[in-house]
């Protein structure tokens, strides 16, 4: 159990017409039991290396009614844009199921990672020509499945103020146009 110290208390007493505040010592005695409490922020100088969020899945839709098997794509990028909110340096890492590299003469699911200071923001530029989209049980898909984890190492000592507003964020978005050289699916019409 951890001894915690509250100051600057003032209590009303009856007949008392302005606080009365207690001095510090054994004078008084206080238990404080609480239940689902909530701190929404703390100052904290040593915090232990953790995942924040550890196999987050999020989709990103790859066109409104394309439905793809299998896709090899010729050119296109997409760009991540990361932001880290909060006062301590953390570690992004994401690792798509269905978008894969080439690897000398096979395929792997694409994967990167990048670091950030505190309150850092960031980007990658990813560089689509030769990857492919392929859906792993040979069913349709209409997006990509994106797993996310979001670390930060073990703090130096000094005081860290966290917030719950604080936030982490990543944003994707299209640099070039993504042209397919061949693909196996559902595709969209699209005028020639």
């Amino acid at each position: 159990m951890s001894d915690y110290r509250i100051t600057g208390l003032s209590f009303h007493t009856p007949g008392s017409a302005t606080p009365v505040t207690i001095p510090t010592g054994d004078l008084l005695v206080t238990t404080l039991s609480t239940t689902n409490l909530r701190a929404t922020q703390a100052t904290l100088a040593n915090i232990p290396s953790q995942r924040l969020t550890d196999s987050d899945t999020a989709k990103l839709r790859i066109d409104d009614s394309t439905l793809v098997k299998e896709l090899y794509l010729k050119s296109g990028s997409l760009n991540f844009s990361f932001r880290n909110g909060i006062a301590l340096g953390m570690m992004f890492k994401f690792r798509f199921t269905d978008l894969q590299r080439r690897s000398g003469a096979s395929y792997v699911p694409y994967e990167d990672s990048l670091s950030l200071g505190p309150n850092g923001t960031g980007s990658l530029l990813l560089n689509l020509a030769g990857s492919r989209i392929k859906s792993q049980d040979g069913s349709l898909i209409r997006s990509l499945s994106v797993l996310g984890t979001v670390s930060i190492p073990a703090s130096s000592g000094q005081p860290v103020t966290i917030s719950s507003t604080d936030r982490v964020s990543i944003a994707v978005s299209k640099v070039t146009p993504m042209v397919i050289d061949s693909a196996i699916g559902v595709v969209k019409p699209t005028w020639v």
